[in-house]
């Protein structure tokens, strides 16, 4: 797809900064982590849904010469990937594993 449609907006220094440092975590420079999270915005009411629904695909493992070893996570439909740095990806399943072992001895509901 040709890409030749530019858009300009203002924002707060404030956004801007905790965009840089998303866009960064994710390995994508900020005008393709804001297109992503715009088009999967967009995905969304087009489909009708107000919330991504969430999944879990099969993690990959990617690595490149700018961000080195990243795996790459999709966890809800129509949203943009994940992309972790190992460590990170280790500490969220890990994560996950915790918040299952707890939820297991809650009461079942009704």
């Amino acid at each position: 797809m040709v890409k030749n449609a530019a858009l300009s907006i203002r924002i707060s220094p404030e956004l801007k900064e905790t965009l840089e440092k998303l866009a960064l975590d994710a390995g994508a420079s900020v005008a393709a982590f804001v297109e992503r999270a715009l088009e999967a915005h967009a995905n969304m009411h087009e489909a009708g849904r107000e919330r991504p629904a969430w999944i879990l695909k099969d993690p990959e493992v990617t690595h490149g010469p700018l961000y080195g070893t990243r795996i790459k996570l999709a966890v809800a439909t129509g949203m943009p990937v994940a992309l972790l740095a190992p460590a990170a990806a280790e500490k969220l399943g890990q994560q996950l594993l915790d918040a299952a072992k707890i939820a297991a001895k809650l009461p079942k509901a009704r």
